[in-house]
């Protein structure tokens, strides 16, 4: 089989019918068509399976994320090719075609082509992490397709609305990491796996899509930034020494704390490093088992101390100015 083309979806009705109706264009003889029911509430799975015959609807018993889902959905797969997606994607014509073309030239290990929105403006030609704080950034974000993206490159992470690598790829790196719940930076986590294994991430112009972002986090809402943050310090912690941490870092993270982020900001960012602050001994025994004691509580104290500068902002009442993710 050459291609699986696998649809993670969460109370999607509002979205599944384009999106599926534009992956069903695109399968071939050779392709197959899976859904990942991560415990919809709105009887997505039932809908998928009266509606989409072709398609194999994958029910879980409870929402395991989007890493979860696209795992449970590789597991099953029989392709050559692996394809995930955002339940509110719609591919334009020959997106496959050019796709499983980037894919069989040597040494690449990821695909992702151009998304833009339901208003013609680029969302996604490619993307770039900013360091220290791993910042994600996408190419000419929310400005109009002119073409002056539609040339094919490298870069550094794709995102995880629409993308593909081969199932060689993922025996090489491993699945998707499941700790980045619910969703952001599992797929960025997963493209510089594959750069360090020593292939290479391709972004491909003439795989075009649109895409309704945000379509099961909601875009701007409390949930998606807390959601962001959450896993933007897992994927600080999981790539950074404890010495890279405290000294690349905390210090710009503390400067962007003290540059004020209004009352909602605030109470997003205190969460975040609450938790973090709880789960750090279970990362770091799993993830970072070699690091020593001394390590470990470093960057424990570190995370203290920024969660300090937030609560007292937030004693202080500097809540007053707009909310700045970054």
């Amino acid at each position: 089989m050459r291609a699986s083309l696998i649809v993670v979806a969460w109370n999607g009705l509002a979205y599944l019918p384009a999106c599926l109706d534009s992956i069903v264009r695109e399968l071939g003889p050779d392709d197959e068509l899976i859904v990942v029911d991560n415990h919809s509430q709105d009887a997505t799975a039932d809908y998928v399976s009266e509606h989409y015959p072709e398609a194999r609807v994958i029910r879980l018993p409870r929402n395991r994320g989007y890493a979860g889902g696209a795992n449970c959905g590789l597991k099953y797969a029989r392709g050559r090719y692996y394809f995930l997606f955002n339940q509110d994607i719609i591919l334009g014509p020959g997106w496959l075609e050019s796709m499983v073309a980037a894919l069989e030239r040597p040494g690449v290990g990821i695909v992702g082509g151009k998304l833009l929105g339901l208003d013609g403006l680029v969302q996604h030609a490619g993307g770039i992490i900013h360091w220290p704080r791993a910042i994600p950034d996408h190419f000419d974000h929310l400005r109009m397709d002119a073409g002056q993206w539609d040339v094919p490159a490298d870069v550094g992470y794709v995102t995880g609305a629409a993308w593909g690598f081969s199932a060689t790829t993922l025996d090489s790196v491993g699945e998707l990491d499941e700790g980045f719940w619910p969703g952001y930076y599992e797929e960025v986590d997963f493209c510089y796996r594959v750069t360090d294994c020593g292939l290479r991430v391709r972004y491909v112009p003439s795989a075009t899509a649109v895409h309704e972002e945000s379509g099961s986090f909601g875009k701007h809402s409390r949930y998606y930034f807390e959601s962001f943050h959450r896993n933007r310090l897992r994927f600080v912690l999981k790539r950074n020494s404890p010495a890279e941490f405290l000294t690349d870092f905390v210090p710009a993270e503390r400067a962007w704390l003290q540059s004020g982020l209004g009352t909602e900001g605030l109470s997003v960012m205190s969460r975040a490093y609450k938790r973090w602050l709880l789960r750090l001994p279970a990362f770091y025994a799993s993830a970072k088992a070699d690091t020593s004691s001394s390590d470990f509580h470093a960057v424990a104290q570190a995370l203290g101390d920024l969660h300090a500068i937030v609560m007292a902002a937030r004693w202080a009442g500097q809540g007053d100015t707009a909310w700045k993710n970054s």
